[in-house]
């Protein structure tokens, strides 16, 4: 936000001549008719009671989470303060040389996810379709190295407006076990292409590019702050996955995501088949979302939005190394009030 923007803002929040005279009217009271020093003294008062107001309003422009990410994550205003942490505000875009305009807006991340909402502007006179768009990137780590991550881009349709040629897109990555986490980070994150995957005979699916940016590479440079908006939950209990008992390496919960991961210790050493690999996906792979409930300090409990993401690691020689889960939570939460995490029907208590 530039200085002729606060401006602007400023202008349209200031009180007009009417507002003022409420705001006199409620502080003078029935002591209206006092001598002019107290009149001037309450003046000033308004005066300081606007300037306050409109600067809690340039603080809310400046920090506010986009109302699109707001939406997609069930966000209220009373729960700011509890993804503020996580909110990391960008503002960067490209026109290509064939017309299309890409605008970088925000970043919302945890530990292990980074929630990246973009804009994409058709070049005028170009008619778009409902369609499930999907965008391609690539987030190439410049501190450090960060493999096997997993993204994709989801289609935001009742944010796009198609009709004036802007697609809004929600770019997800999601780390691998392997990954270690997002905080410190910093990325490049350059498009590449925008369409959708359509059905031309059965089973025989096409990619429809609507935009390619290969040709004219744009790269947007994010970093990722280190405090950590969530917290890992200890516990001791192993998790039975298809009549296996596999130990819990990790539960971790921030305010919108809850994620578990377990290790393949019993298969070390052993072939890990077909048959192995099948019965541990159809359950940790389940998109059924009561397979994960959260419990409060309240006693009430939260449930999963979406099942983000499922991984069955096993790098080497055929043996399951590790597995993890993530899930986007059904509503905001305060990860220091989790008290206990159900998993598969199996509770697992913080650990004092």
């Amino acid at each position: 936000m530039n200085d002729s923007d606060l401006r602007r803002m400023f202008d349209r929040t200031a009180p007009s001549r009417e507002q003022e005279t409420a705001i006199l009217d409620r502080l003078s009271g029935t002591e209206r008719e006092e001598h002019t020093m107290k009149r001037g003294m309450k003046r000033m008062a308004a005066a300081l009671i606007a300037a306050a107001l409109m600067m809690t309003a340039a603080f809310a422009v400046a920090t506010g989470l986009d109302q699109r990410l707001m939406d997609y994550f069930g966000i209220r205003q009373e729960d700011m303060a509890l993804v503020a942490d996580g909110v990391v505000q960008v503002d960067k875009a490209h026109t290509y040389e064939n017309g299309w305009t890409v605008e970088v807006k925000q970043l919302l991340f945890d530990r292990y996810c980074g929630e990246i909402l973009v804009d994409l502007t058709a070049p005028e006179g170009t008619v778009l379709t409902e369609q499930d768009y999907r965008m391609d990137f690539q987030t190439l780590p410049t501190n450090r190295d960060l493999t096997n991550q997993g993204f994709g881009g989801e289609y935001l349709p009742e944010s796009s407006d198609l009709a004036h040629g802007r697609i809004s897109m929600l770019l997800h990555i999601h780390l691998e076990v392997a990954s270690g986490d997002l905080l410190g980070i910093k990325l490049k994150l350059t498009p590449e292409k925008l369409g959708w995957w359509g059905l031309e005979e059965e089973n025989d699916w096409e990619f429809h590019t609507l935009a390619d940016f290969r040709e004219e590479s744009w790269t947007v440079k994010l970093t990722i702050p280190e405090e950590d908006p969530g917290r890992t939950l200890t516990t001791e209990q192993p998790l039975n996955v298809a009549g296996y008992e596999l130990p819990v390496k990790q539960l971790y919960v921030s305010p919108i995501s809850f994620l578990y991961d377990v290790s393949g210790l019993p298969f070390r050493g052993q072939p890990f088949d077909g048959d192995t690999v099948d019965g541990l996906m159809a359950v940790m792979g389940d998109e059924e979302l009561t397979n994960a409930v959260l419990t409060m300090a309240d006693g009430s409990q939260v449930t999963m939005a979406a099942r983000y993401f499922c991984q069955i690691s096993h790098p080497a020689g055929g043996m399951f190394d590790q597995g993890r889960v993530i899930y986007r939570l059904a509503d905001i939460i305060d990860p220091d009030q989790v008290r206990s995490v159900t998993l598969l029907g199996q509770e697992f208590p913080e650990n004092p």
